[in-house]
Parts: C-alpha cells; sequence; structure tokens
C-alpha cells in the first residue's frame, strides 16, 4: 500500500517505470477454482488491466507500465501459455510495454538446458542466479529498444 511507506505517503519518490510480475501462484489458484482455460485467461487479462489503471491512477499517469509475462518452471515448462497470452493482451489492450520473460527463458532450448543453465534455485520454481540475469537482460532490451 503506497501510504505504508513514509517516502511514498508524503508522494516520493515518484516513479518513472513499474514493473508488474506475477502468475505462476495464480495459476494453481485458478486449477484450484477448475474453471476453464478460456476464463482463466479472461480473468488474469482483467487483473492485469487492473493493475495498470492502478499504477497510472496512482502514479497520475508519471510512469510507464511494464507487464511481464509469467516466467516458466522447470515442471511447468509450457504450462502458463494462457495467462502468457493473457498478458500480452492486456499490455495491447491497456498501451502498456511488455517484457516476454516467457519467451526470453525458451530461447535457453529446453527446460533440462535451463535448470543447467541455473535458473531457478533448488525449487526449480524460483528464479537462480541465471534466471535473475536472464529477466535483467529482457528488460534492459526493452527499456534500450533494442
Amino acid at each position: 500500500m503506497l501510504g505504508a511507506h513514509p517516502d511514498l505517503a508524503q508522494g516520493r519518490p515518484e516513479p518513472d517505470l513499474v514493473t508488474v510480475f506475477f502468475g505462476g501462484n495464480d495459476f494453481d489458484t485458478f486449477e484450484g477454482q477448475k474453471i476453464s482455460e478460456a476464463d482463466m485467461g479472461k480473468q488474469f487479462a482483467a487483473y492485469q488491466a487492473v493493475n495498470v489503471d492502478r499504477i497510472r491512477r496512482m502514479t497520475k499517469g508519471s510512469a510507464d507500465v511494464v507487464l511481464m509475462t509469467t516466467a516458466p518452471g522447470f515442471k511447468r515448462w509450457d504450462t502458463y501459455k494462457t495467462l502468457v497470452d493473457a498478458t500480452k493482451a492486456a499490455a495491447k489492450d491497456k498501451n502498456a510495454a511488455l517484457c516476454d520473460i516467457d519467451a526470453a527463458f525458451h530461447a535457453a532450448g529446453t527446460a533440462e538446458d535451463a535448470v543447467k543453465a541455473k535458473y531457478w534455485h533448488w525449487d526449480n520454481v524460483h528464479m537462480g542466479p541465471k534466471g535473475h540475469e536472464v529477466i535483467c537482460e529482457a528488460m534492459m532490451k526493452l527499456i534500450e529498444g533494442k
């Protein structure tokens, strides 16, 4: 919540870039609700759209918003397509920037290639050193317009 930190409560700092990066745990929630993939995509796209609207409202439009696609996990290398597609649709609909982390991870080749490169920590879910590097590189390419 913005008011929780004194600097933010006083309106400082004013961000010029805000990233939105989530989805893995949300996928489990959707699966638990037993909703269709189509409805999952619609709901996730709506979440992303609300995120963009809130950020723009709270920053009074001063911040660029980057939606980042959900990063795959080792056991879920190709599982999050619905969330990835929903994020892309929301970014287009809301005229927000898109950083395709899913594509950046898949550039490694296979999940086995990515695990050998240390994309994840021991749990094969949370980012390891190479995973953080891949995300950083993808963001820098976006920022630099490459």
